[in-house]
């Protein structure tokens, strides 16, 4: 961010305290502005990081978060078929035991 914050001394003839306090509001506005999924790399680029691999690492933990969400849901799913085919064959037994 200090890169960040020179220029705009420089550049806009404000102190340093004055340009950390405006990166601040700017990256603030930006965040709220887009989706959640660019918060990070918004922090990243002013702190002078790049912002394609800023993106790349948090498109990367966010199609990790759905994996494994996806997971649990299949895993769940998965457990409620199995129970539901269980009683349903206990079912039939109960049936065909009666006859």
């Amino acid at each position: 961010m200090q890169e960040l914050i020179n220029k705009l001394m420089t550049e806009a003839g404000i102190d340093q305290s004055q340009a950390k306090k405006s990166i601040e509001v700017v990256g603030s506005y930006l965040k709220h502005k887009m989706p959640k999924v660019l918060e990070e790399p918004v922090d990243k680029i002013l702190d002078g990081g790049n912002w394609n691999d800023a993106v790349k690492d948090s498109l990367k933990d966010s199609a990790v978060d759905v994996r494994d969400k996806m997971e649990e849901a299949f895993k769940d799913v998965s457990e409620k078929t199995s129970e539901a085919v269980d009683q349903v064959r206990d079912k039939l037994e109960d049936i065909f035991k009666k006859k």
